[in-house]
């Protein structure tokens, strides 16, 4: 299975010039104990989403939640058909700190070549949100980004609750979702409603970014970009 692996990736990216230089392991314990522990030193885990566990065909592994929970990289479940020319989609509410999530959007549809799509999510919620110095709101955020990468066009759209309506409509035509770890309403995968919505039914690849600022160096550049800085409580650097 691994050396099939290795082939579709070499001849996958062969096809665009490129020759990526693939290692292979075989690695004995619990999958989730074992990944996790590899998280500290790499710049990302992709999983598949259904794995041992899961409860039916729109579940994720009890595998993947973990990682999801308690890696120190991003984590991308990779899910759906995702389009190939669509956007970098990055959903927001207004009282989330979303410096991560959008500075990991922007750098992701740079290396990609494409756009970033910033959905407001409005959960009929205050907008509270204030641009002010120690406090930078999404459009200052965006405001950063766009300098940091002048290459990358940025669009916007404001959508009700989030539903499986919802998801189907913004994931249908994305490339990636991505998506800090929320507000944890769910204490087994510390994510918040709109993060495991996604996570559960969107059509495209998820990237999730870890729970705490205390991330390897090699994964440094999925943290706030233009010179913002990671907020001093974990709690509050979840994302969006």
């Amino acid at each position: 299975m691994l050396d099939a692996a290795r082939r579709a990736v070499v001849a996958e990216y062969r096809s665009g010039g490129d020759n990526p230089e693939i290692e292979t392991a075989i690695l004995a314990g619990h999958p989730g104990s074992v990944l996790i522990e590899r998280s500290h030193t790499a710049g990302s885990l992709v999983v598949g989403a259904t794995g041992a566990g899961f409860l039916s065909h729109a579940l994720l592994g009890s595998t993947t939640f973990a990682l999801i929970r308690d890696a120190r990289c991003p984590v991308v479940v990779v899910r759906g058909n995702a389009a190939a020319r669509g956007p970098v989609l990055v959903p927001v509410t207004s009282v989330s700190a979303c410096g991560s999530t959008i500075g990991t959007a922007f750098r992701e549809a740079a290396d990609r070549g494409t756009d970033v799509l910033i959905a407001d999510i409005w959960q009929g919620r205050p907008r509270h949100v204030a641009n002010h110095p120690g406090h930078s709101g999404p459009n200052g955020v965006v405001a950063r980004c766009r300098a940091e990468f002048p290459s990358v066009a940025v669009g916007s759209v404001t959508v009700g609750p989030l539903t499986v309506e919802t998801v189907d409509q913004l994931t249908a035509s994305a490339q990636l979702v991505v998506v800090g770890h929320g507000r944890a309403d769910h204490r087994t995968t510390g994510l918040g409603n709109l993060e495991h919505g996604l996570l559960q039914h969107a059509h495209c690849p998820v990237l999730v970014l870890p729970g705490s600022v205390t991330t390897p160096d090699r994964v440094r550049g999925h943290l706030p970009v233009g010179g913002a800085q990671p907020a001093e409580n974990p709690a509050s650097a979840r994302g969006c």
